[in-house]
Parts: structure tokens; C-alpha cells; sequence
């Protein structure tokens, strides 16, 4: 049996009013721009997970071998739940041309292998759900964090990280400027479709940003969840009562659309600070912590 194997520009990027974007439905491999599906066995240990690849069958812990990249258990797991689920974003992030990556420039990282490869795995998440951030992002959206959700399973991914990829991991989110935390996620165990639980795994959230409208937490609608506990809305829908509800925000963006207002959200010298000061001022909330903070390493 084969396998098609994709590309990430089989998937469509996402823009303000749809993040955190299209995802794949599948665990995969990614390498470069191509996504290996993962054909996953149950019972058997991720790292006996099977790929298509080079016109045969081939386990993963041994193509990450032929390729001279670290193993699976040599490897950081960290769960993804925004917009790195979107394969191009994952691409993006990740890409090993420093001329495209500023996050590679940024960590000053000397040794690229010319294609990153990066084992995603589906899984669920008891407990956890996703809610919207109090910090308009310069793309033009709010971003989302987990949080507490008890009775609510949300499906998610987990990358599994080389040291250097951790790097750019850290820059990228932020945590050199405390904007998300690397986290030690409390849970009983991720379930994985081998039908096996992950205990250890680390997740980039930051539980004091966290928006509260008329007292509630509010979660993506485009996000699927089992049993949500929040009230959803989609990014229009939060961009227009904020136009609403708080006429502050016409009078800092001169928008009367929530389209005007989220690319309004790029001009980064003047109306993105007003916006953030408006959201962290009035809206945001400290939420219950997830997990114990992994005290922050200097990168070279």
C-alpha cells in the first residue's frame, strides 16, 4: 500500500479572520515543504511508526537515523494547539534558510542541515481547552494560549524537537520577552493514537493574558473542542464588539470595521501599543496556572 505523500502549499495559509489556520487531519512527517503521512501502529511505540519514503516503507526512529538527526527520545515533545498545527506556519517557522528565518538569524545559530524534519503526532487533551490572548498581534489577530477547561477534550499535536529547533522554538514565541512561557504541562497523560500516553510534554502558553468579555473566557469557534466550557466566537466576531462595546477602540484605530481594524493592528508605531494597552488594562485576567514554568535558559 502507498501513501501520497503532500506538500505544505497544499495548505491554505491563514489570514486574520481564519487562524489559527487549515491543519492536517493526519500525524505526519514533515521535512522540508513535503508532509510524509504517519502511519501509526497500535500498541507499538511512536518511534515504530511507519513512512513512506524514497519508494519504500520505512520506520521513523530509522529514517531519522539514515538521516543523522536525533531519534525520537532524543527529542523534546512539545504540544502545538494555534497556528503551528498549520503545516505552512510549521514550514515557515522552521525553514533552515537563514536568509528566509529571522528567528534563525535571531538565536545565532551557526549549524543548519539545509531541510528540517519534524515528527507531528495527533493527540488529545483532557481538561485543556484554548481561549484568546489580551494582545492584538501586528498580523492583524489575537492570538490563543491554553487554559483549564475541565470535561473538555481538545484534540491537538505534538512536535517532537531537536535542541537547535528548540532555539528557534524560543525566540519565535517569545519567551527571551516573557511573552509565552515554556511550561511543564500538568496532565495525566497526553492520549496518542497508538493508544499509548505521553506523561512528560511541554507546552508555550502565558495563562496572565488571557481576554475576558462580560466575565468569560472566549475560545476560538474554529477550533473543535468536545464538551467546551467557554463561550466561542470567531475573530470578526471579538474585533466587532470590541467596535461595539468599547468605542475606545474607534477612537484609537479610526476603523469602523472589524476588517479595518485588524489591519489596522500592522501599524506597530501607533495604534498597535494603544490597542494592547486598551487590552491588557481592561481585559485580560490571571488564569489558573497549567503547569510549573521551566526557568529560562540564555540562548548563545
Amino acid at each position: 500500500m502507498k501513501i501520497k505523500n503532500q506538500s505544505v502549499h497544499d495548505y491554505k495559509s491563514f489570514d486574520p479572520f481564519e487562524y489559527p489556520g487549515e491543519k492536517p487531519r493526519f500525524s505526519f512527517l514533515l521535512e522540508g515543504s513535503m508532509i510524509h503521512p504517519i502511519v501509526i501502529q497500535q500498541n507499538r511505540p511512536l518511534k515504530a511508526s511507519r513512512i513512506w519514503v524514497e519508494e519504500t516503507w520505512k520506520e521513523l526512529d530509522d529514517y531519522l537515523k539514515l538521516k543523522s538527526l536525533p531519534q525520537l527520545s532524543e527529542r523534546c515533545p512539545i504540544i502545538v494547539y494555534g497556528s503551528l498545527r498549520n503545516p505552512v506556519k510549521l514550514y515557515e517557522r522552521f525553514n533552515s534558510n537563514e536568509s528566509k528565518n529571522e528567528y534563525i538569524r535571531r538565536a545565532k545559530i551557526k549549524k543548519t542541515y539545509g531541510i528540517d524534519i519534524i515528527p507531528a503526532f495527533q493527540c488529545l487533551l483532557k481538561e485543556y481547552d484554548v481561549a484568546y490572548m489580551a494582545h492584538a498581534s501586528k498580523r492583524g489577530y489575537l492570538p490563543i494560549t491554553l487554559v483549564y477547561s475541565p470535561g473538555t477534550l481538545l484534540p491537538s499535536q505534538v512536535i517532537f524537537l531537536e535542541e537547535r529547533q528548540m532555539k528557534i522554538m524560543d525566540i519565535s514565541e517569545g519567551r527571551d520577552r516573557d511573552f509565552y512561557k515554556l511550561i511543564i504541562l500538568k496532565t495525566n497523560g497526553v492520549m496518542l493514537e497508538n493508544g499509548g500516553i505521553l506523561k512528560d510534554v511541554y507546552v508555550y502558553a502565558n495563562t496572565n493574558r488571557v481576554l475576558r468579555v462580560d466575565e468569560q473566557f472566549v475560545r476560538p469557534k474554529n477550533v473543535f473542542v468536545e464538551n467546551p466550557q467557554f463561550q466561542s466566537k470567531t475573530q470578526q466576531e471579538i474585533l466587532s464588539y470590541f467596535l461595539l462595546k468599547y468605542k475606545i477602540i474607534q477612537e484609537i484605530s479610526s476603523s469602523k470595521t472589524p476588517q479595518g481594524l485588524s489591519k489596522s493592528f500592522s501599524d506597530e508605531q501607533v495604534v498597535l501599543p494603544k490597542i494592547n494597552q486598551f487590552l491588557h488594562g481592561q481585559l485580560s485576567t490571571v488564569a489558573e496556572a497549567i503547569g510549573d514554568e521551566i526557568p529560562f535558559i540564555k540562548l548563545p
